[in-house]
């Protein structure tokens, strides 16, 4: 027998991982080597970088769930829409997605089997389907797009194969102003190229190992060879936070088994490139048959980040902390958030007989809400006879600025007297007759700004002997008056 010295072992051992990491570098320079020409005609307006979305416009329309079948073993339901001015464009729509409905029950019944490699195995006569489920239902309603997403899903069982689940991803985007569907690279401005953009997301998705959802919630990435990049036609749909990429047959490079995959891509991460409100939107021409009033902030909960960990175990005290940050967050803020994190350190030291402290526990998380950055601390600890938690918001602009209560809203709007308000009724809520007086409370409040509402919060209370918190409310955006604020 042929024996190897193990020194030998390690370097063949090397030598393939070396070659296994030129393979990759190869696969990143495919994505831009590989291009798909397919002729394509942008929809709506043509629109040249920069575009951002921060914010979304609701759409005014009434979306109406019929419901099929509502069973132990079956469920199917779609929608439909109303409340276009124009009926012709609300028609087609309306008759696009009862298409589309009746295109995938054939799956629910096992006429024809999904399109999965391997499904076909399963159409045979004595192939059961014990569970079945389609359901249509809205992502994004928002800047006269409207687009849906499709789950189906069904338990097959069959005497040679055994029991086999299958699940499948479908989508439908469409432009309100015509009723017309629109592709991926409608979503871009008209400069740039969107399926790099995209390809460039999920290439980095796949050298990170994060980002696809399998449907029983299982991370993974199962490339049976490099990925070559997604082409025109690729199945997507929106969400106000990202742009949701589906992995399944179409994308032959991953071996999905039965089930489709997502990948989101959030806005966040294709800044100066998107296109959906310029392209779609235009606030001088109402579509509807009422005005459209309300609004929100598109707060980003994906995207590429890092997490700092600060553990400590002494004798007294097990500390635990940390802090999640967008992956592009300038040094300047991250110092400032540093400073935060110290700052409520301090304040636990102080409130806090130090040899008496058994656990602490601080976590520190900074998100994007429209233009801003949203930074939450929270800390939570307890001694012998004691506990307290606090929370701390900060809000900074997009230049990096801390900003206070006034900065977000208009120059002549009275805010006092509704947080005012939102205060007294907080208290009357938790119950405090004998609580805090508004007005003390008042002096330290701050504040997190989110997708439809402000979040106030109070420097800890004691609740009573021994127990502090604080207390918190929100204000609708739409109960302040839009005209009001300055953060859309």
């Amino acid at each position: 027998m042929l024996r190897l010295s193990r020194r030998l072992i390690f370097i063949l051992v090397l030598v393939l991982l070396i070659s296994c990491n030129a393979e990759l570098d190869k696969r990143a320079d495919n994505i831009e080597q590989i291009k798909d020409e397919t002729d394509y005609s942008l929809k709506g307006r043509a629109v040249y970088g920069p575009g951002e979305i921060y914010s979304g416009v609701l759409n005014p329309i009434e979306i109406k769930e019929i419901i099929v079948a509502n069973t132990e073993d079956q469920h199917y339901n779609y929608v439909q829409i109303s409340g276009l001015k124009d009926k012709v464009v609300e028609e087609r729509i309306n008759r696009d997605i009862k298409k589309r409905f009746d295109e995938l029950m054939n799956y629910t019944e096992f006429k024809k089997p999904m399109p999965f490699r391997g499904a076909q195995i399963f159409m045979q006569e004595d192939t059961k389907v014990y569970g079945a489920n389609l359901s249509i239902y809205t992502a994004f309603n928002y800047n006269n797009v409207l687009s849906l997403v499709a789950y189906v899903s069904i338990n097959l069982e069959n005497p040679l194969n055994g029991y086999k689940y299958m699940y499948m991803t479908d989508s439908l985007n469409f432009d309100l102003n015509t009723g017309e569907q629109f592709s991926l690279e409608d979503v871009f401005v008209n400069d740039v190229d969107a399926l790099e953009i995209v390809n460039r997301g999920i290439y980095e998705d796949i050298n990170s190992l994060k980002g696809f959802h399998h449907v029983d919630g299982f991370s993974y990435y199962d490339l049976v060879s490099p990925f070559k990049g997604i082409k025109h036609g690729q199945r997507f749909f929106l969400t106000p936070n990202g742009i949701n990429i589906v992995i399944d047959y179409n994308n032959p490079e991953f071996n999905v088994d039965f089930a489709s995959t997502v990948m989101e891509i959030p806005y966040s991460s294709c800044r100066g490139s998107i296109a959906i409100t310029e392209r779609f939107y235009n606030e001088d021409v109402n579509l509807y048959t009422v005005e459209a009033t309300e609004k929100c902030l598109f707060v980003s909960y994906s995207g590429k980040r890092k997490y700092e960990y600060y553990n400590s175990d002494n004798a007294n005290t097990f500390w635990d902390a940390s802090i999640g940050y967008p992956e592009d967050l300038s040094e300047h803020l991250l110092e400032e958030i540093k400073a935060h994190r110290f700052k409520q350190e301090a304040y636990v030291l102080d409130s806090a007989n130090a040899e008496a402290l058994n656990y602490v526990e601080q976590r520190i998380n900074v998100q994007q809400a429209g233009r801003y950055l949203n930074v939450s601390c929270h800390v939570y600890f307890n001694s012998s006879n004691e506990y307290q938690w606090q929370e701390d918001y900060y809000v900074y602009s997009e230049n990096g600025e801390l900003l206070s209560i006034k900065d977000i809203f208009a120059a002549d709007y009275d805010y006092l007297p509704i947080i005012r308000e939102g205060l007294e009724k907080a208290i009357k809520e938790y119950r405090l007759t004998d609580g805090p007086e508004a007005d003390a409370l008042l002096q330290e409040l701050n504040f997190g700004i989110y997708d439809t509402y402000i979040t106030f919060i109070t420097k800890p209370y004691e609740w009573r002997t021994g127990s502090k918190h604080p207390i918190s409310f929100q204000i609708q955006y739409k109960d302040i008056g839009y005209d009001n604020l300055l953060v859309f």
